[in-house]
């Protein structure tokens, strides 16, 4: 104030204010009040009602309060005054802004908040910017207009009452102007990307700088200009809700969405153009199916894998294992097992996921005698049949016995098998055929009933196969020791006579001498029932 600034720290008191407070109830007739600029109280104010401090900012106040009555009779007291700062701010200021509200009339909204840095020369932080018509309202604090959304047909001048928390408050006048300048008529830009991610759903990274120096390119060149990114059109009139992640923006709606552009001046915020021109079209990923399995029979043509139920014009790339293409077309022929993958490119570049392919590699069982076991001659006759280091084949295979049809099983054993020939059928289940190999299960039966019902009328050696030779012999006794009858163990039988003469129901007694095919011989004796 001494020097004409409203920023020095000095300013003017009514120190009589207090006097109500110090008397604290006492009848103010009664007092009188001295004031002094000192602790030794021989600095006398003589106006307390028009002070000017005369320490910046903050003075101590000295007090002497008398007794009317009695002035030797007195009470000394003290408290300090305050001069708070007012706050640092430009008193005028130009704020530019586009007309893009979709009339060219010079008229459009204004966010007034985005001029509160440039008021407040970037230090805005504990300041309160409300905005009025006129001075007289800024003062007073009366009748404020919305600060977000304020359309300068009410008037190109606006006031900002910018006031700090002491309550301590300047005004600045904001000059509004409007930018006409535009894109041109139907202006577009496109950037696409492929659905690359893991999910199929329209969505993907978008780096939105790719396209900022095309838009620039729009406007004459040497100029200051920044390019921003909008959902619609009044966050891009209003700057709000800006988008800030323009390197790695995914799009909000699947497949395409349009983005509003903002183009202005970097040093005095003048905007140059705004509207919808940046389109972000995100292409699919081709889909299709195939089977996800085959099955290549070692001893079969080779097999055709197969694309089938395309969305779309593709082109494929058949590949192995180890990376080698096999084929460009929809379809490729292979003649191994193994892994194969496919991949579809649509005419955008997209590729799909590439999809695997399982060719297994089986073949018809290769069985012989040497991988089959036999326990006959026992109360519980099996087969079992030898696959513990896969020397049957590749295949996945069940077994039947005696009937091609089966029923089959997983298990390679069968239980309380007859005695006599047999066939045991190995199928594989990834259906390359089925192989096949005759067993026979030595048997001497228990029993016979030569009663001519056409069941075991006759008695003979069962299984005897192609590992003994015609000169085997079984010899039949009596429980006496009496020889009965001699047969051929291969083919011969016995109906239960001697010399013609039905014998009667008893235990007979057997040896026979089997001859293998190698010159080996083994003797097996045993008895039987002849039952009528």
């Amino acid at each position: 104030m001494q020097n004409g600034s409203d920023t020095n720290g000095f300013s003017v008191f009514d120190l009589t204010l207090n006097e109500a407070i110090l008397l604290n109830g006492k009848s103010a007739t009664d007092y009188s009040f001295i004031y002094f600029t000192d602790p030794a109280y021989s600095i006398f104010i003589n106006n307390p009602s028009s002070f000017i401090n005369t320490i910046p900012f903050t003075q101590s106040i000295f007090v002497r309060i008398e007794n009317n009555l009695d002035n030797s009779c007195y009470v000394d007291t003290a408290f300090d005054i305050v001069v708070n700062a007012l706050p640092i701010i430009q008193q005028n200021i130009v704020f530019k802004n586009c007309d893009e509200d979709g009339v060219p009339d010079g008229f459009t909204d204004f966010n007034l908040n985005e001029a509160n840095d440039i008021i407040a020369n970037n230090n805005s932080i504990d300041l309160n910017f409300t905005h009025y018509l006129n001075v007289n309202d800024a003062n007073t604090g009366q009748d404020a207009i919305n600060s977000s959304s304020y359309n300068n047909t009410l008037g190109n001048t606006v006031f900002a009452r910018v006031q700090n928390n002491q309550g301590c408050y300047r005004i600045s006048t904001i000059n509004l102007q409007v930018s006409t300048t535009d894109f041109p008529a139907g202006y577009l830009q496109e950037i696409e990307n492929c659905d690359a991610d893991n999910v199929i759903d329209g969505f993907s990274e978008f780096d939105l700088t790719q396209a900022s120096s095309l838009f620039i390119s729009q406007f004459p060149t040497g100029q200051n200009l920044s390019v921003h990114y909008y959902r619609n059109n009044s966050d891009a009139q209003l700057e709000l809700n800006e988008i800030t992640n323009v390197a790695n923006y995914t799009n909000e709606a699947s497949f395409s969405q349009l983005l509003y552009v903002r183009v202005e001046s970097s040093d005095n915020g003048d905007c140059f153009g705004l509207g919808p021109h940046l389109l972000l079209t995100v292409n699919p990923r081709p889909e299709f199916e195939v089977d996800n399995s085959a099955i290549y029979c070692l001893d079969n043509n080779p097999i055709t894998l197969t694309t089938f139920n395309p969305k779309g014009n593709y082109t494929y790339q058949w590949t192995d294992a180890s990376g080698q293409v096999l084929s460009n077309n929809p379809e490729a022929t292979v003649a191994s097992g193994g892994e194969y993958t496919v991949i579809a490119t649509s005419n955008f570049g997209c590729t799909s996921f590439p999809i695997s392919f399982t060719v297994v590699e089986s073949a018809i069982a290769d069985i012989s005698m040497e991988d089959i076991t036999i326990v006959e001659l026992s109360n519980n006759n099996s087969i079992t049949i030898n696959n513990d280091n896969n020397n049957l084949g590749i295949g996945d295979y069940e077994f039947a016995l005696d009937d091609i049809n089966g029923p089959y099983q997983n298990e390679p054993v069968f239980n309380n098998v007859g005695a006599g020939l047999h066939t045991v059928y190995v199928k594989d289940k990834n259906l390359c055929g089925i192989a096949e190999q005759e067993v026979f299960i030595l048997g001497f039966p228990k029993f016979f009933t030569p009663n001519n019902d056409g069941n075991n009328d006759s008695w003979r050696v069962k299984g005897l196969g192609n590992t003994f030779s015609n000169s085997s012999v079984v010899n039949i006794f009596d429980r006496f020791g009496k020889l009965i009858k001699q047969l051929n163990a291969k083919d011969g039988i016995w109906d239960g006579t001697f010399n013609g003469q039905p014998l009667a129901v008893s235990d007979y007694w057997f040896v026979a001498e089997l001859i293998e095919t190698s010159g080996k011989t083994r003797i097996y004796r045993g008895h039987f029932s002849l039952v009528r």
